[in-house]
């Protein structure tokens, strides 16, 4: 997914955003800390004010929220967290590169996790 993060992002986007993952980071749920995963990328979404990335986001928000929930669940909470943040930090700065080479070791992130869940769901089936 690419981000192209102009200075759309008003000062509440940039509320919203921190107090997403503020409240991400209080939660110890795992499937209302997923929510609020989505609610974050959601939130970003939001922040650049087209409403066809908010639009294509959504119609992939199932699959992200179970991808999500089994992340949390395989114990990525600590890196989503510093991931968002750094995202948040990044876009707060007017700094679109950096949000942009954030989302991207964001999902990456995500991706080596996803893996290596399946790696041991698919070890634990044999």
């Amino acid at each position: 997914m690419m981000i192209v993060m102009k200075s759309t992002a008003t000062e509440e986007d940039i509320a919203a955003m921190a107090a997403i993952c503020s409240q991400m980071e209080a939660e110890s749920d795992v499937d209302a800390a997923a929510l609020q995963d989505v609610e974050f990328h959601r939130a970003i979404a939001r922040a650049t004010h087209n409403e066809l990335h908010l639009l294509l986001l959504d119609s992939i928000g199932n699959a992200l929220l179970e991808i999500r929930r089994e992340n949390l669940a395989g114990g990525s909470g600590h890196d989503t967290l510093t991931s968002h943040r750094e995202i948040l930090e990044r876009i707060a700065a007017r700094d679109p590169e950096g949000a942009r080479r954030a989302m991207k070791a964001h999902l990456e992130n995500v991706e080596q996790h996803w893996r290596r869940r399946g790696q041991v769901v698919t070890a634990a089936r044999t």
